[in-house]
């Protein structure tokens, strides 16, 4: 599919944001309810959908954090806030809670579960990302961090800051 948006619709679309949406609506309709795929037989991808039988419960997916992190909620923005000060994380983290680890006088290095985002420096308002290893991987993943849980009653590792 993205290669099909690629070919089909990047540099041919002309306007604005609205027209660029519009255009990707109307691709995305004929896409799923009137191109026949091969691969489903010649069928459409709209015939072949069954929406899921599962409710998603976000309150029963919790990140537990070693005692020594302090815990923060990104809000909507992206933001956390520590020590009355207000940086920007990632707005793809909104609404999780991620780990503050600390590393220096007013550094901490940013989890999410055992996945190191990078460091923060509360005194300038700084988030800097975490490169990637080497071998172009992912930041490491550490011991002592676990990944998600489903103990929606687990108080692991939530050490608060008394002035928020």
């Amino acid at each position: 599919m993205h290669k099909d948006i690629a070919m089909e619709l990047e540099g041919g679309i002309h306007g604005d944001i609205v027209a660029q949406q519009a255009a990707l609506e109307t691709w995305t309709r004929e896409f799923n309810r009137e191109r026949p795929h091969e691969a489903l037989g010649m069928r459409v991808p709209s015939d072949m959908y069954v929406p899921s039988s599962r409710r998603y419960d976000p309150s029963e997916i919790e990140m537990s954090y070693p005692s020594d992190c302090l815990r923060r909620k990104v809000n909507t923005v992206g933001v956390i806030r520590i020590h009355g000060r207000s940086i920007g994380i990632s707005t793809a983290l909104s609404g999780w809670d991620v780990g503050l680890k600390p590393t220096g006088l007013s550094r901490y290095s940013v989890w999410f579960g055992p996945l190191c985002l990078g460091e923060l420096d509360w005194e300038i308002e700084s988030f800097q990302a975490a490169r990637q290893n080497a071998e172009g991987g992912a930041p490491p993943h550490t011991p002592g961090f676990s990944a998600l849980t489903s103990e929606a009653g687990d108080e692991t590792g939530k050490k608060e800051e008394s002035a928020l």
